[in-house]
């Protein structure tokens, strides 16, 4: 009783996994409370829903809240692959001044990905974010 309807709905527009059911599950990630069920529905439209997630991506706005859909949108985009037309839209978010949407957009191009604070890339960046080294980087630091 305490929840807002607006969640369940998002949720029920994910469970029918109709492409008709696309544009409402955009709108949900305008919404703090229903943007992670949103964002599951669209992942779970998969190709089907690059169309919608790519026009949120590069037309969005910069306000926090625009950039709070823009971040959602490019982490979608990045789990279920960009398609090669996409890839010339994507590609100018990789300079943006938003280090989440930079850094979700250059996982989506495949890209190193790159701190804003030491300028590392590539293993050494995904050391510094997860907090974890693979074996291999463990061992030529000698951490074993």
């Amino acid at each position: 009783a305490g929840r807002r309807p607006l969640p369940d709905v998002i949720e029920a527009l994910a469970a029918a996994r109709r492409a008709a059911a696309i544009p409402g599950l955009v709108r949900g990630l305008d919404e703090d409370d229903a943007r992670a069920a949103a964002a599951d529905g669209l992942k779970a439209m998969g190709h089907a829903s690059r169309s919608a997630l790519t026009a949120v991506v590069i037309g969005g706005g910069d306000s926090e809240s625009g950039l709070r859909k823009r971040r959602a949108a490019m982490r979608v985009l990045a789990d279920i692959g960009l398609a090669t037309w996409q890839t010339a839209k994507i590609r100018p978010l990789v300079d943006h001044p938003d280090a989440q949407l930079s850094r979700h957009a250059r996982r989506a191009l495949r890209l190193p990905i790159r701190a804003a604070s030491d300028g590392l890339t590539g293993p050494r960046q995904a050391t510094a974010d997860t907090g974890i080294a693979s074996f291999g980087w463990r061992a030529a630091r000698g951490d074993r």
